[in-house]
């Protein structure tokens, strides 16, 4: 009992670091998040202006590229001109007046001068590079026109979950709190294997030496049955035990990241790692009340059904088992006798454990297909993705209570009383004949009530 109460505490508990620690690397706050992908930019183009100088070797490129740029502005240049000169057949005076203002323009705006003048141009832009007051004016523009452009197309990220995460563990920044908790969570891995296999051993062991036990005080003095009323009491709870810490625990974890995204900017590498896709890790309770709070009446129903068919069910059969068995007055209960002895086909528990085991396979299967068509699709960058999704802890619990019931049951039906016959019955075998058959090496016991006839 003790390792089992510690045992549900420690696989809660990493089960809250788990689901903090997805929520400091959730792809919200990251991948998906524009005010991030606005930071790595600017950190790559404010490197790459202040690191940029106009020296002998890449000065004949630059001023090359300037002067290409330079002869494209004047054809655009000369091209709106042409054009708003052109008559248009919208009235005498109008098409005159447009004749007129080209030829002012041409007169005025010689295109070909201009254009021999590039070189010149292109020598007074590249002196203004090299001032280091004009790298920072390109810089601050250029960071400038990220952030308007990135508020006015994508509304601000909620980090209010991300902060409060955050200040709970005491961290000032999300690197180092993951850090913080993957430690802890790896710190938590084998000592919560060692409580696990230890408490599967003390399961196996108790259920050993008490079925082998020989004892004068069975429940019953049929060939077989050797339980005492308190051996059964401890298989009982034993199994009412694994039961708890089966439906208290997280049996499934569903876990979707990108190990690693990066790409290339300007020569350098944008990078983000381990970004959660999708996290969840529940247990029977926490998808009870998932469904409850939806406040939908379909999904209500389902909650009662998962409710009553995996965990009651199994906990009354195993209660009313041992009633039944080791209390007179509670045997001849029919509630006692119907749970005991006639509820195994309502019982849904090995069901449920396959259907958690499928589950499993499905969404190990679903994640794993989309991840990979993810990964496939990426041509430009390169894309790493991971399937974490696990059967945890409180599944193999509740395997271990579907096991130890099985057995418990096993060993009752051998400790099973003769059943009363009910008196109409007994009365229609006498009268026809079938209750009369001798019986030479047994004696015969018709219970009427309080009078015994042998």
């Amino acid at each position: 009992m003790v390792l089992t109460i510690h045992l549900v505490g420690e696989l809660n508990r990493v089960k809250m670091l788990k689901t903090d620690l997805a929520e400091i690397n959730d792809v919200r706050y990251g991948l998906m998040n524009a005010e991030e992908w606005v930071s790595r930019v600017a950190e790559v183009l404010e490197r790459r202006i202040t690191e940029f100088e106009v020296n002998d070797a890449n000065r004949p490129e630059i001023r090359q590229a300037i002067t290409r740029a330079l002869e494209q502005v004047l054809m655009a240049v000369e091209n709106y001109l042409r054009e708003r000169g052109q008559p248009r057949g919208d009235g005498f005076f109008r098409d005159l007046g447009r004749m007129l203002q080209r030829g002012v323009q041409e007169w005025v705006l010689d295109i070909d001068e201009l254009r021999a003048q590039v070189p010149q141009f292109a020598d007074l832009i590249l002196e203004e590079l090299s001032r280091p007051e004009a790298r920072r004016a390109l810089k601050d523009q250029l960071i400038t026109f990220l952030n308007q452009a990135t508020s006015s197309a994508f509304s601000p990220t909620d980090r209010s979950t991300l902060t409060a995460t955050l200040r709970r563990y005491g961290c000032t920044e999300p690197a180092s709190c993951s850090d913080y908790l993957r430690g802890w969570i790896e710190d938590a891995k084998r000592p919560l294997l060692y409580e696990q296999l230890a408490l599967y051993g003390l399961v196996v062991l108790i259920f050993g030496l008490l079925l082998l036990a020989r004892e004068d005080g069975a429940t019953s003095s049929k060939q077989g049955c050797t339980l005492s009323a308190f051996n059964l009491a401890l298989l009982t709870s034993t199994t009412l035990l694994l039961l708890a810490g089966g439906v208290l625990t997280p049996m499934i974890e569903i876990d979707a990241r990108i190990s690693e995204f990066s790409m290339q900017l300007m020569g350098e590498t944008i990078r983000f790692s381990n970004q959660v896709l999708y996290y969840q890790s529940k247990s029977i309770f926490d998808v009870v009340s998932i469904l409850v709070q939806t406040a939908s009446a379909d999904m209500i129903f389902v909650a009662v059904l998962l409710v009553t068919f995996s965990v009651l069910f199994p906990l009354i059969k195993v209660i009313t088992g041992f009633l039944y068995f080791s209390d007179e007055r509670a045997a001849r209960s029919g509630l006692v006798q119907f749970f005991a002895l006639r509820s195994a086909k309502w019982s849904m528990a090995d069901v449920f454990v396959i259907a958690i085991f499928m589950a499993y396979i499905g969404f190990s299967g679903l994640v794993g297909s989309q991840l990979g068509a993810l990964s496939r699709s990426a041509r430009s960058v390169e894309l790493l993705t991971t399937n974490g999704t696990i059967l945890a802890g409180g599944f193999f619990l509740f395997v271990g209570f579907v096991l130890s019931s099985m057995v418990l049951s096993t060993v009752l039906e051998k400790c099973a009383k003769p059943t009363p016959v009910p008196v109409p019955a007994m009365r229609r075998q006498l009268r026809n004949g079938t209750g009369l058959q001798p019986a030479p090496t047994a004696d015969v016991d018709l219970d009427l009530g309080d009078l015994n006839l042998r």
